[in-house]
Order: structure tokens, then C-alpha cells, then sequence
């Protein structure tokens, strides 16, 4: 490289690394490119880096327009790159103002993990989320740069912590897809979600899983069909009227007292839906002839007042003829 070369390189370089200071990154972004140019015949070894620069201030660029670099594609761009860029350090402006040297990896590290979090949980893919989870132990107790300004994350937290929502994801996920038709077996897999919760700080989901979690280790018996029945979406309550006598025969019979709940009585699904079904069946037949009832009604009415006023034409026309 001539010394009129290296000049002009250094000049650009730290208009760029200016621009990226002030925060003016689609213009760093740019200033980076045309240096990726310019290095491409003086000093092709600094190309990666330059690179990767001008593709990270396009991802700083929408997160100072309040655009998810998710949704614009820019940090899918970023991350692209990763196979052809060496394990190098660069001085580098990142979202929130934070600026200093850091390793290139360890950016794409975070960005890979956010990315597969965010596949993992659009095709509902624990195998996905589970990588997701060895990018973001990589990082470990550091603060994401990224995590507050991705929808898929939306707050500030650590490598940890992101590991921790997808582990939790990744057991629900597993569970729900079980959960219907195995209930005992969905269990563990929400036990285990609302541990990493817990252990997250994800105080409103944790609960709202552990409510999912003990409906689902309910346990009640049809009163119609005696059926013993697991989980709180498989059964139904429905009002009645259960006197101290039958709960006595219950007693006394030495059957499952898990029939009823309070003045309520329990029933399996099937039959929930059965008796569902025939009481709309008769409200149904009942709304239709109450309706052709009155509309016998109106019909009759409408009879009576087209009478009522032939009847007073009649008068007045034998009144006038007299």
C-alpha cells in the first residue's frame, strides 16, 4: 500500500468511525461500504471487517428509527456474513450508545441466537430453540446489545436470561402440542417452563403457566357417564342443586365425591357437549315457533286493521250517499 493510499484510508476510516459516534449510521454504513471498495484493490484483508461495519450500522440505523431489525431483514444481512469473517476485534458503535472494542463473534453470536429464537418460535420448533439456547450461553451473564429493540425479545436482558425464555418456550411448545391428548404427560413440560420463568424473572408468565399447570393436573369424574377424567379443558361444571342428601348417598354408596363442586356438577366433555347441544336443539325449535307465533300475531293484526278501515270507507261512503 503507498503512503498516498494508506492516507486516504485512514481519512475515510475515521470519517466513518465518526459518523458512527454521533450516531449518523446509515451514513457510516455508507462511508464503510465505499471503504470496503477502496480496500478491495489497496488492502483486502481489511475488507471483512469494513463489511461487517457497514452491515452493523444498517442494524443500528433501524433501531434508531424505532424498526425492528428483525422485520426490516438488516439483521438477517448482518449475520449472512458470518461464515467469511474471521474471529477479529473491531471499534464499533452498537445500539444504545454503547461504543468500544469488541469481538466480531460475539455479535454474531447474539444476532444468531435472536434470529433462531425468532424462527423457533414462528414454526413452533423446540429443536430451534434449543440452538438458540447454546448461542445465547455463549454469551452468559453480558448484556444483549440487541434484546430491547427486537420484538422477539423486547427488554433488557442477558444471554442467560434469553436462554432461559427459550427453554421455557421450547417446554410449552412441546406441551401444548401433547397436552390434549395426554395431560400427564404435558405436565413435566410445564413444569419445567414455569422453573425457567422463575428463574428468568418472567413473574406474569410464570403465573399465568402455573394456572395453566394446575387446571391441568385436575382430576374429576362425570356424574352422567362415571368417566374419571384429567384436566381442566376436558370438563365442564355445570349448576345444580346438590342437597345434603345426596351427598350423604354419595357418601354412603362410597362413590368418587369428585362428581360435584360446591352447587355445581361435572361433566366429561362428550357429555358436556351432548347436553349442550340438545338444550340449543329445543331453545332452537321453541325460538322458531315462538317467532311463527308471533307472526300469526302480526298477521292477525294486520287482518284486523285492513277490516277496521274498509269498515270506516264503508261508513263514510254511506253517510255521503245519504
Amino acid at each position: 500500500m503507498s503512503q498516498a493510499d494508506l492516507q486516504k484510508l485512514s481519512k475515510n476510516l475515521e470519517k466513518a468511525e465518526n459518523a458512527a459516534r454521533i450516531r449518523l449510521f446509515g451514513k457510516a454504513s455508507s462511508q464503510f461500504d465505499s471503504l470496503t471498495k477502496f480496500a478491495q484493490s489497496v488492502e483486502p484483508s481489511l475488507i471483512p471487517g469494513f463489511k461487517f461495519l457497514s452491515h452493523l450500522y444498517l442494524v443500528n440505523q433501524d433501531v434508531s428509527d424505532n424498526k425492528d431489525p428483525l422485520t426490516t431483514g438488516s439483521l438477517r444481512r448482518l449475520v449472512g456474513l458470518g461464515p467469511t469473517t474471521d474471529d477479529i476485534t473491531l471499534a464499533m458503535a452498537l445500539p444504545g450508545g454503547v461504543y468500544g472494542e469488541y469481538p466480531v463473534q460475539r455479535v454474531f453470536a447474539e444476532a444468531r441466537g435472536i434470529l433462531m429464537m425468532e424462527q423457533g418460535l414462528r414454526e413452533k420448533n423446540p429443536e430451534v430453540l434449543e440452538h438458540a439456547i447454546k448461542h445465547f450461553l455463549d454469551i452468559d451473564k453480558n448484556q444483549l446489545f440487541f434484546s430491547r429493540y427486537v420484538q422477539v425479545i423486547g427488554r433488557r436482558v442477558t444471554g442467560r436470561g434469553a436462554a432461559l425464555d427459550c427453554e421455557a418456550r421450547s417446554n410449552i411448545i412441546r406441551a401444548l402440542e401433547i397436552e390434549d391428548v395426554n395431560p400427564s404427560g404435558a405436565i413435566p413440560y410445564y413444569m419445567l417452563a414455569t422453573r425457567a420463568l422463575r428463574a428468568a424473572r418472567r413473574k406474569e408468565e410464570e403465573s399465568k403457566y402455573r394456572e395453566t399447570l394446575i387446571g391441568l393436573k385436575k382430576v374429576r369424574r362425570c356424574w352422567f357417564c362415571g368417566r374419571l377424567v384429567q384436566g381442566a379443558n376436558h370438563f365442564k361444571n355445570f349448576p345444580s342443586n346438590i342437597t345434603p342428601y345426596f351427598q350423604n348417598l354419595l357418601v354412603e354408596n362410597k362413590e368418587d365425591l369428585r362428581v360435584y363442586e360446591e352447587d355445581t356438577i361435572v361433566a366429561c366433555e362428550p357429555c358436556a357437549g351432548a347436553i349442550t347441544k340438545e338444550a340449543n336443539r329445543i331453545a332452537k325449535h321453541y325460538h322458531e315457533w315462538t317467532k311463527h307465533q308471533i307472526q300469526g300475531m302480526r298477521n292477525e293484526i294486520a287482518a284486523l286493521r285492513q277490516a277496521i278501515a274498509q269498515q270506516g270507507k264503508a261508513i263514510k261512503s254511506a253517510g255521503g250517499d245519504s
